[in-house]
């Protein structure tokens, strides 16, 4: 749903919940403050640690029915990602008070920028605020969804500025919002040919380019490694290439290619008990892919992007491939299987290549929930990242500082070449090692790029918390990738 952004000056302010921001420093020059709030402070209940709230009532005579005081900790230790997990600790706040709209001053940081207050603050609120309660049948007991906010404004400098950047970020943390509803999905309500719909849609929205490779022409292709993989499933797989042109003018493209397993069984590899309640989630990667072209088109980013998202299950059925077979890739490699629950590299491998040799971009990136190994190496919130081309991946890697959707580079080294090494083919698809799974993975796909400037991305991690909340990233889908593949290109 989109959330409304309004700005209004301090003396207009007339709304249920007011959000006042309160430093620790704040705290001890507290005569000016209302008495409730001295309370809090002097009995120590309440002294503006980061994150810390206080919700007090207004007798009379005040602007809101309600305030909530919003803790950001010391002013000297403050930066953008803490701004970001304050506010979306007061998007939760109001959600449990049932605000579905509430005015926030912003705070004024002397080593911050209004511009990127502003923008961060949002971004915490937007994208705090989200819940999927799609099937909660008594929406009577369940909190608003946010519909809007108010954001006052202590200055009118750099008013216009502060506007445009704010609706960038709404645009942004709606997408964000998106992605998330689409990995939360049924995974019975999001197959290949309703993924092909919702692309469908997009495209003639926002006069975007769409090819689909069918079944039939996946065969014709040679892409052998997609139909192995779905050969368990009885809905057909889909190759989707969504294309936004930002900048007809330039030769430059940039392509985005998508893991797409609507559901990993594992097929006869199968995936045991607590591994495979959350297996949904395993089309993320395409999900984003496909949610960074529709953004794109919305900003209008100047920047030519092409999302290449391969879908298909990886299910058990009377035709499933099988550990031992050796299958032909649409470069030509063969590849024999050890393991059936390392399919999200064929598919990949098969797009990738068919995405080098065809659209020819000047960057291809892969988004892919690729490894557990990466989560144990990395933990839940950082993807893991591989690349051929250390300029492109610096970038990254300060994209990924900025928007704090956190890579960690990992060596593509030739030491680890051998651990695809087959006996009977080129290579294959999984080792019988348990070290390196993460660069295993990689060294993989390293070999359907060619010379092509290639950045691979395991999101396994932080595309999917199963647990719990972890501030501004909901349990369940995360739409991590989003903002960070954003930022990233329009660094480029």
């Amino acid at each position: 749903m989109r959330t409304n952004v309004v700005f209004v000056k301090p003396e207009l302010v007339r709304d249920n919940l007011i959000i006042i921001p309160i430093m620790e420093e704040d705290s001890v020059e507290k005569a000016s403050y209302p008495k409730p709030l001295n309370k809090a402070i002097e009995s120590k209940d309440f002294k503006g640690s980061l994150s810390q709230t206080l919700v007090f009532y207004p007798e009379h005579n005040y602007s809101a029915k309600r305030v909530l005081y919003i803790g950001l900790g010391k002013e000297s230790e403050l930066d953008k990602e803490k701004l970001r997990r304050a506010y979306s600790t007061v998007a939760k706040t109001a959600r449990a008070l049932k605000s579905s709209s509430f005015s926030v001053l912003l705070p004024i940081i002397k080593s911050i920028d209004s511009i990127t207050v502003a923008k961060s603050v949002t971004e915490g609120i937007l994208l705090g605020s989200y819940s999927f309660t799609k099937y909660k049948t008594d929406k009577k007991e369940l909190p608003p969804e946010l519909k809007g906010i108010t954001l006052i404004l202590s200055s009118q400098s750099h008013i216009t500025e502060i506007k445009r950047i704010v609706e960038k970020t709404r645009i942004v943390c709606d997408n964000v919002q998106f992605v998330r509803d689409l990995v939360n999905e049924n995974s019975k309500d999001k197959s290949a040919l309703t993924m092909e719909s919702m692309a469908i849609s997009i495209a003639r929205r926002h006069k975007l380019r769409l090819s689909v490779l069918t079944e039939k022409e996946m065969k014709r292709l040679g892409m052998n490694l997609i139909l192995a993989v779905n050969s368990g499933a009885q809905k057909p797989p889909r190759l989707l290439i969504l294309s936004y042109y930002g900048n007809p003018k330039s030769k430059d493209k940039y392509a985005v290619v998508g893991k797409g397993i609507i559901f990993d069984s594992g097929g006869l590899n199968l995936k045991p008990t607590g591994y495979l309640e959350t297996m949904k989630s395993d089309m993320a990667g395409a999900a984003t892919a496909l949610g960074i072209v529709k953004t794109a088109s919305e900003l209008r980013l100047r920047t030519n992007i092409i999302a290449v998202m391969p879908l298909c299950e990886n299910l058990v059925g009377p035709s499933s491939y099988k550990p031992g077979d050796v299958f032909t890739a649409f470069n030509k490699k063969t590849v024999e299987i050890t393991n059936t629950d390392a399919e999200g590299r064929l598919i990949l491998a098969d797009a990738l290549s068919y995405t080098v040799s065809k659209i020819k971009p000047r960057l291809v990136i892969d988004l892919a929930t690729l490894t557990s190994a990466c989560m144990v190496a990395l933990g839940r919130f950082i993807a893991g990242m591989m690349s051929n081309n250390e300029e492109y991946s610096s970038k990254l890697l300060q994209s990924g500082k900025d928007t704090n959707e956190i890579v960690w580079e990992l060596p593509l080294s030739d030491d680890f070449k051998d651990l695809s090494k087959s006996d009977i083919a080129d290579m294959l698809n999984s080792s019988k090692g348990k070290f390196a799974g993460a660069i295993e993975g990689g060294m993989f796909l390293k070999n359907f790029v060619d010379k092509t400037p290639w950045i691979h991305l395991d999101i396994a991690g932080p595309s999917y918390l199963s647990e719990a909340d972890f501030n501004y990233m909901p349990k369940g889908g995360t739409g991590f990738g989003l903002r960070l593949l954003l930022d990233f290109f329009e660094r480029v």
